[in-house]
């Protein structure tokens, strides 16, 4: 932390996150109240854990802990990782760049466990790899010390990679991504070392694919992206109240889900415009003062200043709020 408190950290994450979590939440009321076996008391309680974040972690109830808003489940691992995220962060920045790599290999090895018994066994608990928060702290820690290892490098060398290493990656990504396989072998951290020289290497604001990623409508999608994690969920479930035994559904699922997919979309937008952005500014001035208003965007600030070529695809970088797996991505891929 460069300036402030941890209290001013954590309040500005949850006004950039809260208000728009909370109203995925609201838009499963009717569907709790409708389309639920789920008791009284399952019905209450898991609510009131997705309220506090915390339904990802009670295991062994064998309760619907995602019935309100599944997607909301990362917003546990979230909320664990910020808590975390200042002490971690402030104790890697006393390691090498050699020990930081060493640490973010060792969390890899970590990460696959679940590929690993899942290669060995032919079984794996979907449940506890992948949704439990403890079991995503590794890729987390990637993250940070690839962050750290970013900041810190010295020289250009990576910098002048960096256009090269960001199409490798992207073309890695997508065709490992792209593979007609179970997504038990994208467990957690699998891809996490693409994902992470994909990360630093737009970060550098060089080559074909971060000018792509940082024209004006991709960065605004890319602010938009939270919104759309969070209600994509809800908004598909309302479609499929209205339209889910239309002729276009039956006849035509595919040119039905572009359409989804276009709604959902425009709505995330609206969300973001005119609910993330103005509640995340009106909860900043009611709880935060001065200095420590910026507190949660000081880092970005500071990193600008030392790197003025820092583009919008660092700032989204740097913004986003996924968790950032590639069993995230298999399982949204095979969603519909």
């Amino acid at each position: 932390m460069m300036r402030g408190s941890l209290k001013s950290f954590w309040l500005a994450r949850m006004a950039r996150l809260y208000p728009v979590y909370l109203l995925g939440m609201l838009m499963f009321v009717p569907f709790i109240y409708r389309d639920t076996n789920a008791s009284v008391i399952e019905r209450v309680t898991t609510g009131l854990l997705t309220l506090v974040a915390g339904q990802a972690w009670p295991r062994g109830f064998g309760w619907q802990w995602g019935m309100w808003n599944p997607p909301g489940w990362s917003l546990s691992a979230e909320a664990f990782f910020y808590l975390v995220f200042p002490f971690v962060s402030v104790s890697l920045s006393r390691w090498s760049t050699r020990g930081l790599l060493i640490f973010a290999l060792g969390c890899w090895a970590v990460s696959m466990l679940a590929t690993v018994q899942y290669a060995v066994t032919g079984s794996a608990d979907r449940e506890l790899w992948m949704f439990f928060p403890l079991m995503r702290l590794p890729e987390f820690l990637i993250g940070v010390a690839a962050g750290i290892v970013w900041k810190n490098r010295a020289s250009s060398a990576f910098d002048e990679l960096a256009p090269h290493a960001a199409v490798f990656s992207s073309i890695s990504l997508i065709a490992v991504m792209s593979l007609s396989i179970k997504e038990e072998w994208y467990f957690n951290g699998v891809v996490a070392p693409l994902a992470a020289v994909l990360i630093c290497s737009l970060a550098c604001n060089r080559g074909l694919v971060a000018r792509i990623l940082s024209c004006r409508p991709l960065v605004v999608l890319g602010g938009a992206s939270f919104s759309l994690y969070i209600l994509h969920w809800p908004i598909w479930l309302v479609a499929q109240h209205v339209f889910g035994r239309s002729v276009i559904y039956r006849m035509q699922p595919n040119l039905y889900f572009v359409a989804y997919f276009a709604c959902a979309t425009a709505a995330s937008y609206v969300c973001f415009k005119y609910v993330e952005e103005p509640m995340n500014k009106l909860l900043r001035k009611r709880f935060l003062s001065g200095q420590s208003r910026d507190l949660a965007t000081d880092t970005d600030k500071h990193a600008h200043r030392e790197q003025p070529q820092a583009s919008p695809v660092a700032a989204n970088v740097y913004g986003s709020e996924a968790v950032g797996s590639s069993s995230q991505i298999a399982l949204m891929r095979d969603e519909f």
